[in-house]
């Protein structure tokens, strides 16, 4: 049976800024980074997010980024199974001078083995667990958002 994972608004903010101190932490060159791309539709306003924090390019669609000799953040919400990360992987292998630092907030259990994640994420969380973002239909706003 799957559980959910409710996040509030407040959470998810808290989780985005030790996500973004964690990636720092990876970035051993900021200015060398040339984009962050986020797989819609969970990566994307996380990417969003990075992006500004690192002063660098949102990539939107990662097949037209030309850019030679590249670093790049690619950025998720949560990787579940592992095949979002590894389809973006094997769509770089067209972009040779692409370096590519993968990352998400949370992982589970079975998608270890897709990619070297090497503790670029802030929570493992159970395989039958479902996260629920608060921008969701299938939770109601949270309080603290609709007092707002």
């Amino acid at each position: 049976m799957t559980k959910k994972m409710c996040i509030s608004y407040k959470e998810y903010g808290e989780y985005l800024n030790k996500f973004t101190d964690m990636l720092s932490q990876h970035v051993e060159s900021p200015e060398s980074l040339t984009g962050v791309y986020g797989p819609p539709r969970g990566g994307l306003p996380i990417a969003t997010h990075i992006s500004h924090y690192f002063n660098t390019n949102l990539i939107i669609d990662l097949m037209s980024y030309k850019n030679e000799r590249s670093s790049i953040l690619i950025v998720d919400d949560v990787c579940d199974s592992g095949n979002t990360f590894w389809y973006t992987n094997y769509l770089l292998k067209n972009m040779p001078n692409v370096h590519a630092i993968f990352s998400a907030m949370f992982i589970k259990p079975r998608s270890f083995g897709t990619l070297d994640l090497n503790e670029k994420y802030i929570d493992i969380i159970d395989d039958d667990v479902w996260i629920v973002f608060p921008w969701e239909k299938d939770k109601t706003p949270d309080k603290d958002y609709m007092e707002k």
